[in-house]
């Protein structure tokens, strides 16, 4: 009746994970599920939607994060962005162009001892110094494995990548 959607953006996500205790099939074929920096526990859905001007029913498979929510409404709004660098980035180019590659090279996350750190369809879990887990994203059954023995260059570039960002932040 209001006819808000045509101007109203509506962005919807939720927080870290899927609750995998009490649903243990809830996030599969992810593992783990909230508090863990498994794929259960840091993917989680984000909808997007402005009939108007953005395309309606599609999906996207490339990594964004909370973050980039903030420059995507800047954008759609037309506000000019601040003169700090933003954590995030817009999102719109991903809308727009659905092959477009991930907006992050690199991902981290931290919190307490724990961290992760993910490039490409790699991620490396640790705690401390310690890298404890080097899991692939890639394929059906994502981070299935351990390769942390069996791709020791692979684990030090990302243990590098994660130390680098803890001295930058």
């Amino acid at each position: 009746e209001l006819k808000l959607t045509d101007n109203t953006y509506v962005i919807l996500t939720s927080d870290n994970g899927g609750t995998a205790r009490q649903y243990p099939h809830f996030n599969k074929p992810l593992r783990a599920g909230k508090g863990s920096y498994y794929e259960g526990g840091l993917r989680v859905p984000a909808i997007i939607s402005y009939p108007a001007r953005l395309p309606e029913g599609e999906v996207r498979g490339q990594a964004i994060t909370a973050a980039d929510w903030f420059p995507t409404i800047l954008d759609l709004c037309g506000i000019e962005r601040p003169k700090v660098q933003l954590d995030g980035h817009s999102v719109l180019p991903l809308i727009q162009k659905p092959d477009s590659p991930s907006l992050h090279r690199t991902l981290h996350w931290g919190w307490g001892n724990g961290w992760a750190v993910r490039k490409g369809d790699w991620k490396l879990i640790g705690n401390g110094n310690q890298p404890r887990f080097l899991g692939s994203l890639a394929g059906e059954h994502p981070e299935a494995s351990n390769h942390l023995k069996e791709k020791p260059k692979l684990v030090q570039q990302l243990l590098q990548l994660h130390q680098d960002w803890v001295e930058e932040t």
